[in-house]
């Protein structure tokens, strides 16, 4: 070494450097989980309630949907009253919805094979970012009801995804199997 440079070492505890490659040990597997939890799918579901004509579709979250409306739409042709499943993937990762049903409070599930409305045949490959719906007859679920022995049920929508998960729409909507009995707003 050239004459007049010294080289100085700080001597630093031994417990501080425990500490600092703990602090950025911790930091870094706290990252590497949040990216683990934000890659994967992201999958909510949506109930609403609806009417069609065949070619066109038209939903309304159901504390909106009154007779108003219905009588509106029926005026226009659109007559037939749907239950709208819509599976949203907000995460960055695909997945394959497998199967939609509509459960009643009883624990009864009405499973049609395909959707009555649109274009997304099962399996559907629910794309990041993107979102998918199926539609289910009103009459068919009334139907179902009565056959049950029930003049009403709670129902709530919910798919099957390609990885084991279920995911349920977060409200039960009342439908009546009488419609004239005034009090169904479906």
């Amino acid at each position: 070494m050239p004459e007049g440079l010294a080289l100085e070492f700080v001597a630093m505890d031994p417990v501080l450097i425990s500490v600092i490659a703990l602090l950025i040990s911790v930091l870094s597997l706290g990252w590497n989980v949040l990216n683990f939890v934000l890659t994967g799918s992201r999958v909510r579901l949506e109930m609403d309630f609806g009417a069609t004509n065949g070619s066109a579709l038209t939903a309304f979250p159901p504390k909106f949907w009154t007779d108003d409306i219905a009588q509106q739409f029926e005026a226009q042709g659109v007559q037939d009253r749907v239950i709208v499943l819509t599976a949203s993937n907000t995460g960055r990762a695909p997945v394959t919805v497998k199967s939609f049903q509509v459960d009643l409070d009883n624990g009864m599930k009405y499973i049609p094979g395909q959707s009555s409305h649109g274009d997304c045949k099962l399996p559907y490959r629910l794309e990041a970012h993107s979102d998918g719906t199926w539609t289910v007859s009103a009459s068919a679920i009334r139907t179902f009801i009565r056959q049950a022995g029930l003049d009403r049920a709670s129902v709530r929508g919910r798919v099957q995804l390609a990885t084991g998960r279920v995911v349920t729409s977060d409200l039960w909507q009342t439908i009546y199997v009488d419609n004239a009995a005034g009090k169904d707003r479906f």
